[in-house]
């Protein structure tokens, strides 16, 4: 049954920029706008952050922490590194989309889809993320235009989304798995830069 779909896009980092009024949702939106929201919500609801934005931190970003500054009914998300304050402008992209992404699985989605994984992330946050998406136990369907991705989650999970001029939009999944990974291998190609620069296609 589809309790919730969740869509999740690279998180608009200038509307973060902006105090958000406390409502007290749960509803991530799939820009993250609302994340410092969702995010006091989930907190004052358990008395912490969700386990998993918990873990990110630990794990992705040690010696950062992160705030939810409230006052006069709104919320601000900021994060403290080392002792030093940052303000959401001068947060890092990829901290941010690690807590989007984090927040949105600690929702409970039956479906999760995210765009373009990869935007703001370095190989170790893409590796903990996919890490965290294997474990959920729901349907995660992830858009990327990067091989380090492809190379990552591996051929059994891959679905190649290809349209060409004048035809409808195909999706394909690589016929013979090991017989494909043995000959990229002889060829010194990762399975990533076949996928999307097309180098063996016939082959």
């Amino acid at each position: 049954m589809l309790r919730r779909i969740q869509l999740l896009k690279h998180p608009d980092i200038g509307a973060l920029l902006s105090l958000r009024r406390i409502e007290g949702s749960e509803d991530l939106g799939e820009r993250a706008e609302n994340l410092a929201e969702v995010l006091l919500t989930l907190q004052a609801r358990s008395g912490r952050l969700p386990q998993l934005v918990e873990d990110a931190l630990r794990l992705c970003f040690p010696g950062a922490s992160i705030r939810l500054e409230v006052g006069m009914g709104r919320v601000a998300l900021t994060a403290e590194e080392d002792g030093v304050k940052l303000n959401s402008p001068n947060m890092p992209d990829g901290l941010i989309k690690l807590l989007a992404i984090s927040t949105a699985a600690s929702l409970g989605p039956s479906i999760l889809l995210i765009d373009e994984i990869e935007n703001s992330m370095h190989a170790a946050l893409l590796e903990h993320v996919i890490d965290m998406l294997n474990s959920l136990g729901v349907p995660v369907l992830v858009a990327t235009h990067s091989p380090l991705v492809v190379d990552i989650v591996g051929p059994e999970r891959i679905i190649i989304v290809r349209r060409e001029p004048g035809e409808p939009t195909r999706l394909e999944r690589l016929s013979d798995k090991k017989e494909v990974l043995k000959k990229l291998a002889e060829v010194g190609v990762s399975l990533g830069d076949a996928v999307f620069y097309r180098l063996t296609r016939e082959d």
